[in-house]
């Protein structure tokens, strides 16, 4: 299945809004609202912060290139 992929400030906000808090321990990505299935990547300074949450998990990892992140998520370049 295909999922959005986020890049750029998009997926800086997407993830930001994902692991928002939204009760006691409970993040909004909990919710496992379908809608919010998705990936993505940004760079922040030196570092690429990656994320996927495409099975309403939402996995964070910081690596040092680009390419990195395609390869953790499997994908090529959108």
């Amino acid at each position: 299945m295909n999922y959005p992929i986020y890049t750029g400030d998009e997926a800086s906000r997407k993830v930001d809004y994902l692991l928002k808090a939204i009760g006691p321990g409970k993040s909004q990505y909990q919710l496992r609202d379908p809608a919010d299935r998705c990936c993505g990547y940004f760079q922040d300074g030196n570092l690429w912060i990656v994320f996927d949450n495409r099975t309403n998990e939402c996995w964070t990892e910081e690596h040092r290139s680009e390419k990195q992140c395609l390869k953790y998520l499997r994908i090529k370049k959108p």
